[in-house]
């Protein structure tokens, strides 16, 4: 166990290492002059910029540094959590996504659990009741290629517009958090779900399934107490990379719906060129989903007696 916890946190300091690379190569990358940024900023988009003002902005900044050079100096402040200042406020790029960080929080782990919470009793009555599970797995089919700015458009118009249940957008009320909260969930419904599906059709087919019916459990029984515990093993497996995705998601909303989070910050830093924002957020959703994916790694390998056996025996 400690030899595979070991492995585990080394491809974590792995992932996040080339993750930064390709944060900062890829943002460095865009279109447009970086200087020029720093400089609309502090004297106004209507300045003329000075070539020699200019020039010491790349001095300054080190962008006139060889790019490996100043990736090295951008990570060495990075892991201090220093990703210098927005452009647009000169305020700490950090503190900015962290200030918004909660909201996107709230929503990223809100959906996932609202998800989680609905797959589980979908997916055991599609397994115990033949005419649900045709519809469910058509329905999770149908919804896991629906994109989110679709599902926001029509949750709008249906709750918002025609019913006039819920506003149309922002944030700061629980009326407010229902239409953005289920945008999110509705992807990794689909997916839990299915999986779920899935797994608990392989637990019901088993020799221990059938031992347990022959003692005179009911099926309902059966698939509580031992279909699914086995079945929640691919869907923890799944939960690190589906966090990646539900704050994607997140990014979306957060513009849709006019959502002061994390996503929204840095779609507003990537419109203004805001390099330090948009770098400062980037790493820490990208931190967020690598920590995640390693966290479910490690929770299944304690949730699955196959795998805890297997480090017994070595």
């Amino acid at each position: 166990m400690t030899g595979r916890l070991a492995a585990q946190l080394l491809g974590l300091l792995a992932a996040l290492i080339l993750a930064s690379a390709l944060v900062y190569v890829l943002t460095v990358s865009l279109p447009g002059d970086p200087a020029r940024a720093v400089f609309r900023a502090q004297y106004g988009p209507d300045a003329n910029p000075d070539p020699a003002v200019l020039q010491a902005i790349r001095e300054e900044a080190g962008f006139d540094q060889p790019l490996p050079l100043q990736y090295l100096h951008w990570l060495t402040d990075a892991v201090r959590g220093d990703f210098g200042r927005s452009y647009t406020t000169q305020q700490p790029a950090g503190a900015l996504v962290l200030d918004r960080l909660g909201v996107t929080l709230v929503l990223s782990f809100g959906g996932l659990g609202i998800a989680l919470a609905l797959s589980l009793p979908a997916a055991a009555a599609a397994v115990r009741w033949r005419r649900a599970h045709g519809a469910t797995v058509a329905l999770t089919q149908s919804l896991y290629t629906v994109p989110d700015y679709l599902l926001a458009v029509l949750g709008v118009l249906v709750f918002a517009v025609v019913l006039g249940w819920l506003p149309v957008a922002g944030w700061g009320t629980p009326q407010a958090a229902v239409i953005p909260l289920l945008v999110v969930a509705v992807g990794p419904w689909a997916l839990f779900t299915r999986l779920t599906i899935t797994g608990l059709e392989e637990g019901l087919r088993s020799d221990w399934a059938q031992t347990a019916r022959a003692k005179g459990l009911s099926d309902a029984a059966v698939i509580r107490r031992h279909a699914m515990p086995h079945a929640v093993i691919p869907v923890v497996n799944i939960l690190g990379l589906s966090l990646g995705s539900a704050l994607s998601s997140t990014l979306i909303v957060e513009v849709i719906f006019a959502i002061p989070g994390a996503g929204r910050l840095l779609f507003d830093g990537i419109a203004a060129r805001d390099l330090p924002v948009v770098q400062a957020g980037l790493m820490v959703q990208v931190t967020l989903a690598v920590v995640a994916n390693r966290v479910a790694d490690i929770a299944v390998l304690w949730l699955d007696p196959v795998l805890r056996s297997s480090e017994r025996t070595r």
